[in-house]
């Protein structure tokens, strides 16, 4: 009984945290994009043909399903504006994503067979199995990545942790690098996951957004 009060207390002192049953909304709209969404638009550049397929970027690229929770567990423990500020980053980002797909299917012609026996070539083999090569531009992969990087550097909690941030600098350069050398993802929809990045930073710690949230049904996890 006193777990779960504890778990009740500190729910409602922390009713924010609801904001992350958004990963239920984009879970089910983005499996529904994979299963009947089909591409009308094959993104590809000349630069895609010259690099070369690597699997050892799969550790960097499924370092991305560490990182990203990680940080926004860490803010959601420490800092409630930090959290809402990212997770307004991150979701509404990935939402545009989300439409964009919906609006113009994309996807790549880029992957070829892959003959390795070693264990990471097996492991792009099962993730191409789960993750189709539609619904590419841009990557949300590259944006959720710079996302939490630029949420970090930014962050007054991070001051003067240089070691870690230059460790988070490197595995997010490796993480948007392996998205293109496991042919993944082209490199315009690294470029344009970029971009997306940028602006939604702007968005978020230049615009005050909570101006226009205090009007919407999340204004009381403000």
């Amino acid at each position: 009984m006193r777990l779960i009060r504890t778990v009740r207390d500190w729910t409602q002192s922390h009713n924010y945290c609801f904001v992350l049953l958004y990963f239920f909304f984009y879970m089910t709209v983005f499996t529904l994009e994979e299963q009947y969404l089909r591409p009308v638009v094959i993104v590809r550049c000349p630069l895609d043909d010259l690099i070369p397929f690597n699997s050892l970027f799969i550790i960097p690229y499924f370092a991305w399903f560490l990182l990203v929770p990680a940080v926004i567990g860490y803010f959601m423990f420490t800092s409630k504006e930090e959290f809402l500020d990212l997770c307004f980053m991150l979701f509404t980002g990935m939402t545009i994503c989300l439409a964009i797909y919906a609006v113009v299917p994309n996807g790549i012609h880029l992957r070829e067979m892959i003959t390795g026996h070693d264990i990471c070539s097996q492991l792009v083999i099962m993730l191409r199995q789960v993750d189709t090569a539609t619904n590419v531009c841009p990557s949300i992969h590259v944006f959720a990545t710079l996302g939490v990087l630029m949420s970090v550097m930014r962050s007054p909690r991070f001051v003067g942790k240089r070691l870690l941030k230059a460790f988070l600098i490197v595995l997010s350069v490796l993480i948007c690098l392996a998205t293109v050398f496991l042919k993944q993802h082209s490199v315009i929809d690294l470029f344009c996951g970029t971009a997306l990045a940028v602006i939604m930073y702007h968005w978020t710690y230049h615009c005050n957004w909570r101006r226009g949230a205090v009007k919407t049904p999340i204004r009381g996890l403000l």
